[in-house]
């Protein structure tokens, strides 16, 4: 009779993978700004990633651009696993429970949360819907 090995036997052999639809969730920040060429300043706080534009709006609008040209290149380059893992960035399985939502935290001052969804490449048969994956097994 033959044996399977084991992963633990043979630790570069390839687990089965597949993609599946996932998120991550940012946070948005957008507050005045004491520049002379805009109003406002915006940040991803996680990514630190940043922007600014004359109004709240404006500057919404362009952190929104700024960090989904940041999350579409690293997740081309294959890049995404690695920065969110460094970054302590949970990655979760399925569509988000919740959409995205604005809190003014003080005078002058907004923030967002963001959800950004993306293909998740996971082990096979292991998870499921709702399920946060250990980014360093992505």
């Amino acid at each position: 009779m033959t044996r399977m090995a084991t992963r633990s036997e043979h630790p570069t052999a390839e687990i089965p993978r597949h993609k599946v639809l996932g998120y991550v969730t940012l946070t948005l920040r957008i507050f005045q700004s004491e520049s002379v060429h805009c109003s406002y300043a915006s940040e991803c706080v996680e990514l630190s990633v940043g922007s600014c534009g004359r109004t709240i709006d404006e500057a919404l609008s362009n952190i929104i651009e700024a960090t989904e040209q940041y999350l579409n290149a690293i997740q081309e380059s294959g890049e995404a696993a690695r920065v969110f893992r460094k970054k302590g960035i949970p990655t979760y399985l399925g569509e988000p429970r919740e959409e995205a939502r604005s809190v003014i935290t003080h005078p002058n001052e907004l923030v967002q949360i963001f959800l950004y969804r993306m293909l998740v490449d996971v082990p096979d048969g292991v998870l499921t819907p709702g399920t946060h994956v250990q980014t360093a097994s992505v």
